[in-house]
């Protein structure tokens, strides 16, 4: 397996772990300051995409300044689905990559965050369901 093989699996992985942490989720809570010292669920999707638009900057050397600018708009079914789009796009965007600016760029706003992310998500479901099945965002 290339590196450039292994970021897509990861991808893959991560995208269906953020689609776990949303699944069920009521659109009320989509809004909602739910841990107060953290993102609503709604700007957790929206950094995440904004994330995929600074790889496909980064990977290519240029600087990516548009934080802030470059969210998701509609309700949580619209914007996960622009978001799986440009996880889509970023899959394109590393595959056959081997250089050492893209592998980086591809871990650091696309793998590592993500699951720094995951984690928040998965924070803030139990926080709202103590019942809700952490383990529910494994394929496994």
């Amino acid at each position: 397996m290339t590196g450039s093989e292994l970021i897509q699996a990861q991808i893959d992985m991560l995208t269906a772990q953020v689609e776990a942490c949303y699944a069920g989720l009521a659109p009320e809570d989509f809004e909602r300051d739910i841990v107060p010292q953290m993102m609503k669920p709604a700007r957790v999707l929206d950094h995440l995409a904004e994330c995929v638009h600074a790889f496909l900057a980064k990977k290519d050397g240029a600087d990516y300044d548009q934080w802030g600018v470059a969210g998701l708009t509609g309700t949580l079914e619209e914007r996960m689905a622009a978001y799986r789009e440009l996880r889509e796009k970023a899959k394109a965007g590393i595959a056959g990559r081997e250089d050492e600016q893209a592998l980086i760029a591809a871990s650091d706003f696309l793998t590592a965050h993500d699951a720094y992310h995951v984690g928040q998500l998965v924070t803030m479901r139990l926080t709202l369901d103590p019942e809700w099945n952490a383990y529910s965002i494994y394929g496994h």
